[in-house]
């Protein structure tokens, strides 16, 4: 069996945009080799060892692309305002977890010390008040 034909037989129904390079092909064909220890010109067509070999190919190749697209990914190309808006609603909740914990801390009888409120209040546009 011919490895070029094998590949393209195996990634013809990725989209283009979505076909991994040929160095990840190749790298994934090396794999799986060492993997099933079948090499791809040893094989039959239609062997057991081919399904095996196909299989093993596709998964490295598929572990490539993922590894690709996740370091494609970085926070920086986060969109600004979901950022802060994220963290609005983190300092948000976490003045409300103070207010209950020092509401607890009162309950318990422990309101003998000097109570400190967190010194930031906000309205709903994140403005302090």
């Amino acid at each position: 069996m011919d490895q070029a034909t094998l590949l393209t037989d195996l990634f013809a129904d990725y989209a283009t945009d979505s076909k991994p390079s040929a160095t990840m092909m190749a790298r994934a064909v090396r794999k799986a080799q060492n993997e099933v220890g079948y090499a791809v010109a040893d094989i039959l067509d239609d062997s057991e060892e081919r399904d095996w070999l196909e299989n093993r190919i596709e998964r490295f190749a598929l572990d490539g692309l993922l590894k690709a697209k996740a370091e494609d990914f970085t926070y920086n190309k986060a969109k600004l305002a979901e950022v802060f808006t994220n963290f609005r609603k983190e300092r948000d909740s976490l003045d409300k977890d103070w207010k209950e914990v020092k509401g607890k801390i009162f309950a318990k009888g422990f309101g003998c010390f000097q109570s400190i409120d967190p010194g930031f209040e906000y309205d709903k546009f994140g403005r302090p008040v």
